[in-house]
């Protein structure tokens, strides 16, 4: 039996961009708890990061530089590489170019250390742009709980929480066996968080002022310019694929409408710069093997977006056959977010 000698450990993938590394950093050293240790995992970052990060672990020894020296290079690597080498009772993933409040580490320490009955719990996030905490912000925010039944909303890629909102304990992850996927290039936190719920971790929210600021002002162009390379269709047929088969040897086919709708917004979200017929022709394929039905509907779709584009530009030629769906996930979206004001209205 292992016997953690750690209350927390924060695991904290790192790739450049050092100065948005130091902001983190500092904000972590700035709580007022104080019983944790940072994994800094670097991804092969350029010489002016592992500089800084040398510098931050020679000056409080809670922050411990690690190098990845496994393949395949990438954050979801080094999150795994943190859950292998964590000492601590409960882990925390966050982002390194985000911040977090001085009492986050705190809050969610005491809160799960009286929760014996779950295996992690839910904090609020708010957004962080202009080098400030933006928390009645009710857009690109997580962690609130406005939906009965999570498991759908993940499989419609409409996420209730992502990964910085949680702390587990350590030994949950670790004796169900949850990783990382590493093939993963999107959709990560997806993947994770559905495969904590398939296994029967139980979890709880907490509604509280928001403890995490994530940064969207640098990272919205980065994410959206890499999501129609080659690589990405991969990572998003993988993602997909796996989704229906984990969904599905669990819950059968009572989660397939729901998955459906995912693989459409999928499609709609990665087509902005035009339509790629072969992967959707791939796409249809796959679904298809999953849920005949969905798969024949998809595939009559993309034939409909195809006879569009001889005559219409990529982008109204894959929209029109998608508009009704368009418009519901469109009122979907801005129901949660109505639901949110409402709770941070609340908690105000």
């Amino acid at each position: 039996m292992t016997i953690n000698t750690i209350k927390l450990s924060i695991v904290m993938p790192v790739f450049n961009r050092k100065n948005l590394v130091a902001i983190m950093l500092d904000s972590i050293l700035a709580n007022d708890f104080t019983d944790y240790e940072v994994l800094a995992v670097d991804d092969g970052s350029d010489e002016d990061t592992l500089t800084l990060l040398n510098e931050y672990q020679n000056k409080d020894n809670r922050i411990k530089l690690i190098q990845r020296t496994e393949l395949p290079k990438g954050a979801t690597k080094c999150r795994n590489i943190g859950i292998d080498k964590a000492q601590g009772e409960y882990i925390i993933f966050f982002d390194s170019d985000d911040i977090i409040t001085p009492s986050c580490l705190s809050s969610r320490v005491n809160a799960i250390s009286k929760r014996t009955d779950v295996d992690f719990l839910v904090f609020p996030s708010c957004t962080y742009y202009k080098e400030t905490l933006h928390p009645m912000d009710t857009k690109f925010v997580y962690g609130h709980k406005v939906h009965d039944d999570d498991l759908q909303f993940f499989c419609q890629r409409l996420l209730p929480f992502v990964v910085v909102n949680n702390i587990y304990r350590i030994s949950s992850l670790r004796n169900h066996n949850i990783r990382w996927d590493e093939q993963l290039k999107s959709l990560q936190d997806c993947d994770f968080n559905v495969q904590t719920i398939l296994a029967g971790l139980k979890y709880d929210y907490v509604e509280t002022k928001p403890d995490y600021g994530y940064r969207i002002d640098e990272r919205g162009a980065a994410v959206s310019s890499g999501i129609i390379t080659k690589a990405h269709f991969e990572s998003n047929l993988h993602s997909i694929n796996k989704l229906y088969t984990m969904v599905q040897k669990v819950h059968g086919h009572g989660y397939d409408s729901h998955l459906y709708k995912g693989v459409l917004y999928a499609f709609n979200n990665i087509m902005t710069n035009g339509i790629e017929f072969s992967f959707a022709n791939e796409l249809s394929s796959l679904v298809k093997s999953h849920n005949s039905l969905h798969g024949t509907l998809l595939a009559i779709r993309f034939g409909f977006c195809r006879i569009l584009s001889h005559f219409l530009s990529p982008r109204h030629s894959r929209q029109i056959p998608m508009s009704l769906f368009i418009i519901r996930r469109l009122r979907q979206e801005k129901n949660n977010e109505q639901k949110i004001a409402q709770l941070l209205q609340q908690n105000s």
